[in-house]
Order: structure tokens, then sequence, then C-alpha cells
């Protein structure tokens, strides 16, 4: 017999239903979902990775000095872009070598999340049927660590050092999400992946910003996106910053499936902590 669709009835789901998951980070992400942030270059992404993982690690505290910290986990920070060296500065920078969360880890292996094609052919009263499409795989060494040290968030920095398919193809992303996405239905394990912003600076939506395939985004249960606060060097000036002061400076915009998150304006600190200094203006109607 043809196996069918799971189905979930209304009446049923409104009488019993079901838990949501912990929150890890109010406003942005809870136990088990998929977080992707978007970031322009060099506008400090890789230190807010760090802010994440350390406040989740102790279990509290306010990321951006504004999201309370609900809860603990072990924390997986997956390191593409950085060397060992860089890192230790900055968990040295973060923490001054006290209040260092034990349960928080790194590694810099490279390991992949990618696509295979698979074909498959079915008989039916008209004739055999040809099916292709794509599956996505996960390096084993990722679910024995996460199953054998019990994290409870993996953080994927950056998607394009990981993922080893078509950047632009959505069938082939929506693939390898998939199998990342077992990592939050099995172990209940969340996962937030950095992304890079495309070469456009112009966009209606924040996401439409980002690299490659927009089924990233889509799937995403919480997007956010960091954009350059100043919108030119010369607006920066004005102000008395430097350009590398300017980039300190970004407008955080979240796009959440959950209760919506307000934009703020928030700054870079020497001490490598990012921290709320505003809200994000509404747009001028013309």
């Amino acid at each position: 017999m043809t196996e069918r669709l799971r189905i979930h009835w209304v009446a049923e789901t409104v009488t019993n239903p079901p838990a949501a998951p912990p929150v890890l980070v109010e406003g942005m992400i809870r136990e088990g979902e998929l977080c992707v942030i978007g970031a322009a270059r060099a506008i400090g992404k890789s230190f807010l990775v760090a802010n994440i993982a350390l406040l989740v690690g102790r279990g509290n505290g306010r990321l951006f000095g504004a999201l309370p910290v609900l809860q603990s986990a072990r924390v997986l920070v997956a390191n593409g872009e950085l060397r060992p060296w860089q890192t230790a500065r900055r968990w040295q920078m973060l923490t001054g070598g006290r209040d260092v969360p034990e349960g928080v880890a790194e590694t810099f292996d490279h390991w992949k999340v990618g696509i295979e094609r698979r074909k498959a052919v079915t008989v039916s009263a008209e004739g055999p049927i040809a099916r292709e499409w794509w599956e996505g795989v996960l390096d084993d060494r990722v679910w024995a660590t996460i199953e054998a040290e019990q994290f409870g968030l993996i953080i994927i920095d950056a998607w394009a050092s990981f993922y080893s398919g078509e950047e632009n193809s959505n069938d082939q992303t929506e693939a390898a999400l998939g199998r990342l996405q077992e990592l939050s239905d099995a172990p209940g394990s969340g996962v937030v992946i950095v992304h890079h912003f495309g070469k456009s600076n112009e966009a209606r939506d924040p996401e439409d910003l980002w690299r490659g395939a927009s089924r990233l985004a889509d799937w995403a249960n919480t997007r956010v996106s960091l954009l350059p606060h100043f919108r030119s060097q010369k607006e920066a000036e004005e102000q008395g910053h430097s350009p590398v002061e300017a980039r300190r400076y970004a407008d955080v915009h979240f796009l959440r499936n959950d209760e919506p998150t307000d934009p703020l304006v928030a700054r870079l600190g020497e001490d490598g902590w990012w921290s709320r200094i505003g809200n994000v203006e509404a747009p001028k109607r013309p």
C-alpha cells in the first residue's frame, strides 16, 4: 500500500497543542530552531558569534545588551574563517580570563554539509517513471560530536565555508538545510548560520541583500540582518567617525516566525561586546 502523508487534525491541535520549545535567547532563538544571521563584511559578525556563544554558555545576560538569555546550553562554534590564535585573542578579550563557560567549544575541522543527486524509477500503468532529486549529506563527525558532547547550540561561521552545494540553487540549499534540520529534530540542538551579503547595497527587505539562494532565508525561524548604520562615509564623517569607527555601528533587523522583535541600533565596543545604543527609525513616508 502507498505510504500516506502524516496529517494533524486541527481540532486535536487546538485541544492538545504541542509545547513550544524553551527559549535560549528571547526574541531570537528557541531550542531546536534555525537562525540565520546575514551581515555585511567587516561589520563584526565573528564577535557577535562569540557574544552568543558565551552568553548562551553562561545562561544569562543580554545579547546586544537587549535580548535576555533565558537558558544555558552547551555551544559548539564551527570556525571557517578565523584561525585558532585569532579566536583565542577574542575569547581572552571578551572574558578577561574570568567567568569562562565550560560548555563552550570550537572546532576548526573542515567538515561539510552537502548534497547528492538521487535517481529512482517507479513502474506505473503508463510505464516506468524516472525521478531525480537532491538529498542532503552531513559529515558523520558532526552527528557523533553533537551526540557525544550534548551540544544544544551549533553556530556555523560562515555558511560558505561549510556548504558544498551550489550557493544559488534553492533546491540544493533546501536539501542541505533539511539535513541540518535533523540536528534540531533529534538531539534538539538549535542552529545558527552566519552568512554574507552579496554585492548589492539596495533591496526592499534586508534579507534580499543576502548572497545566494533565497531558500536560506525562507527556511529559517529567525532571520537577523546586520546593516551598516551609516549609509555613506560622508555621513559618518559628518558625525565625527573615522572609517574604522563607523564600521562598529550596525542596524540590526529581525524577521521571525514567532513574535516580532523590534530592530535596534548596536555598537561593537572596544571590549568586543555588541550593545544596543538606540532604535532603528522607521523610514519616512514621501
